[in-house]
C-alpha cells in the first residue's frame, strides 16, 4: 500500500492559495482516476483510495492546516501501515520558481513548516516532491503573506500543465518504478 499526502490548508479562504499546491497534486490525480475525497476523522483529513497495478493507494489532504500536517499523515502511517519509504508527500516549494518541480526521498525541511511537522512525526524517510511557486513578487513581501497569496493569472493559465506533470510524478511512485530524483522544468 502506497500513501500520497498533499499538504495544505483546508479553510476556504486557503483555497487556490500557493500554500495549497500540495492539496490541488492530489485533487488532480484523484479527479483522473474518477475516486472522491471524503471525511476520515481518525486520520484528521479528506481521504480518498484507488488502484493502480494491483496496488492499493490512499490519497490524503490532512485538515489539520499546513503547521500540523504530520499528525495526518502518521495517523494515516500508522492506521494503514504504510511504511515512509512508501509514502510521498507533495508540497509547495519557495525556493524554487513557478513550473519547478523536484523529487527525492528524505532530506530536511528547508524551513518548510508542514515538512518540519512530517518529519518531527513520521521521520525523514518519505518521498517528496515539491511544487515551485516564487516569482518576483516573493523578494517584495514576507514570506509568509507570500506563499499565502493567490497564482497570478498566467501562472492559474500554467497550473493545469503543472498539475498534470506532478501526477505524473505521482504514478510513477505508485507503479514502484524509480522515483526520479531531480528538478524539472515545465515549460
Amino acid at each position: 500500500m502506497k500513501l500520497i499526502a498533499g499538504l495544505g490548508n483546508p479553510d476556504k479562504k486557503y483555497l487556490g492559495t500557493r500554500h495549497n499546491a500540495g492539496f490541488m497534486a492530489v485533487e488532480s490525480l484523484a479527479g483522473e482516476k474518477g475516486v472522491d475525497f471524503s471525511r476520515h476523522k481518525k486520520l484528521k483529513s479528506m481521504a480518498a483510495r484507488l488502484e493502480q497495478a494491483g496496488e492499493p493507494v490512499i490519497l490524503l489532504k490532512p485538515q489539520t492546516y499546513m503547521n500540523r500536517s504530520g499528525e495526518a499523515v502518521a495517523a494515516a502511517q500508522r492506521f494503514f501501515d504504510i511504511h515512509p519509504a512508501d509514502t510521498l508527500i507533495v508540497y509547495d516549494d519557495a525556493a524554487l520558481n513557478f513550473a519547478a518541480l523536484r523529487a527525492r526521498r528524505g532530506g530536511e525541511s528547508a524551513g518548510h513548516n508542514g515538512i518540519k511537522s512530517v518529519i518531527a512525526h513520521c521521520g525523514d524517510g518519505f518521498n517528496r516532491l515539491r511544487l515551485g511557486i516564487a516569482n518576483a513578487h516573493l523578494e517584495k513581501q514576507p514570506a509568509e503573506k507570500f506563499v499565502l497569496s493567490r497564482f497570478a493569472d498566467e501562472e492559474k493559465d500554467k497550473l493545469p500543465e503543472i498539475l498534470q506533470a506532478a501526477t505524473q510524478f505521482m504514478e510513477t511512485f505508485i507503479e514502484g518504478e524509480d522515483f526520479p530524483a531531480d528538478t524539472y522544468r515545465v515549460e
